[in-house]
């Protein structure tokens, strides 16, 4: 996906960040006491066009984090028409960026 853009999937905006991946922008470093949470996935993962932005599975996983009082930060890495070759090669160029955990989501 183009880097930096407002977009409207199905009637409905997405944010594209500097990363090329949907949602907010990745501060440059990633402060020592949060917990930067990476899922990996398919379309389903990334939400699609129908799914706004706060009730895609990582912001509620997020705001679940924060109501519990954890520090937490989630990176949607994932886009449609992605498959693992996709997702090892983008990791394979762009590191992942400084994750505590990495959930990978299969398709089944």
């Amino acid at each position: 996906m183009t880097p930096s853009q407002d977009a409207f999937v199905c009637g409905h905006p997405i944010h594209i960040n500097a990363l090329g991946l949907r949602g907010p922008e990745l501060p440059g470093a990633k402060s020592p006491d949060r917990k930067r949470i990476i899922l990996i996935g398919d379309p389903v993962t990334y939400g699609g066009g129908r799914i706004r932005e706060g009730e895609l599975f990582c912001r509620v996983v997020a705001t679940l984090g924060q109501r519990a009082g954890k520090n937490v930060e989630i990176v949607n890495l994932s886009a449609p028409g992605l498959s693992p070759q996709n997702w090892w090669r983008y990791v394979e160029r762009n590191g992942l960026h400084e994750a505590d955990i990495v959930v990978l989501v299969l398709p089944e």
